[in-house]
């Protein structure tokens, strides 16, 4: 086999996807959180603790380094819970990005 040295064919251009609505529910929950750094919050509340953990984990994909999300037994099923945390960046540009 040898390489052979030449550009790859155009590609096409890709539109941004709209977001789902759990991904903007998500985003306009961490803007609130984020006026309020250091100050935990319950964000939902599920009766098996596995919904909770798939949701839990998709918040901390999206929310980044700069928060802490936390899932645990609650009067209410399983809730999840979550903070900025006050010694993070200002501008979180992982999130930043994303709304670009």
């Amino acid at each position: 086999m040898s390489v052979v040295w030449e550009e790859p064919p155009k590609g096409t251009i890709v539109r941004p996807r709209e977001r789902s609505p759990q991904r903007k529910e998500m985003d306009t929950m961490l803007e609130e959180l984020s006026q309020h750094p250091g100050q935990w919050a319950r964000l939902w509340d599920f009766a098996e603790k596995e919904d909770g953990d798939n949701k839990a984990g998709r918040l901390r994909s999206v929310a980044g380094k700069g928060y802490n999300v936390a899932l645990r037994k609650s009067e209410y099923g399983w809730s999840i819970y979550a903070r900025r945390r006050e010694d993070a960046p200002e501008e979180n540009t992982e999130r930043a990005a994303a709304f670009q």
